[in-house]
């Protein structure tokens, strides 16, 4: 049978052998999509939850750590270990709860009275989906007489725009077809997702598209 099967390979044109490897192309896609959302989709849901900023400390080593408390009294103690990116309306910072071991991402962002200042309403209002971010809580603090938003998100180590060198390493300077696909399909489901919500991203970018390493969770 393996002989068989080499004499006809020998056969094919090269434009069979072409079509051949698209075909394994699409189903090793199909499979890779399958895998990375499913490996989300499993994850129960909990519904964000408002907290209440207690104290803000700075340890002799340099390292920041906020308390804060749920309305049923509960702690929750974030160790921040840096600032994982910065936007145009807020920074994000990397931390972990001590009482959980989860690590998060920290958005903290001013409310400037001459915005609507819609993120939280927004946020709270999209439910889950296995590609949109996640919130897991949220409180605000005030530094003088500014006001901050302070978003506890579902922390994802990296964007395809910060690895677009490595994404690409080992295929010629290009992105595989496979991860294309990969990509693309799941970064649609969370816009198709947010468009049955009645929002509209209006800054879509490799910037804004972050992505776990496997399972290559977008």
């Amino acid at each position: 049978e393996t002989l068989r099967a080499l004499s006809l390979r020998r056969r094919q044109s090269p434009q069979d052998r072409s079509r051949a490897l698209a075909r394994g192309g699409r189903a090793l896609a199909d499979a890779a999509v399958d895998a990375a959302v499913d490996a989300a989709v499993d994850a129960p849901a909990t519904a964000p939850r408002e907290l209440r900023f207690v104290a803000a400390t700075v340890t002799m080593g340099g390292q920041r750590i906020v308390e804060t408390a749920s309305a049923a009294g509960a702690a929750y103690t974030y160790v921040v270990e840096g600032q994982a990116g910065q936007g145009s309306f807020g920074t994000v910072y990397a931390a972990r709860c001590v009482e959980t071991g989860a690590k998060v991402a920290i958005k903290k962002v001013l409310q400037d009275s001459r915005y609507k200042n819609r993120e939280l309403a927004t946020m709270r209002s999209l439910g889950f989906h296995a590609n949109v971010v996640r919130l897991h809580a949220w409180y605000y603090s005030t530094r003088g007489r500014a006001l901050y938003l302070n978003l506890v998100l579902e922390y994802v180590p990296a964007t395809l725009h910060r690895d677009r060198a490595a994404l690409r390493l080992g295929t010629g300077g290009l992105l595989a077809p496979v991860y294309v696909k990969l990509y693309l399909h799941q970064a649609l489901a969370a816009l198709a997702h947010l468009h049955r919500l009645g929002f509209a991203h209006r800054d879509v970018k490799p910037h804004n598209s972050e992505y776990t390493r496997p399972p290559r969770l977008v």
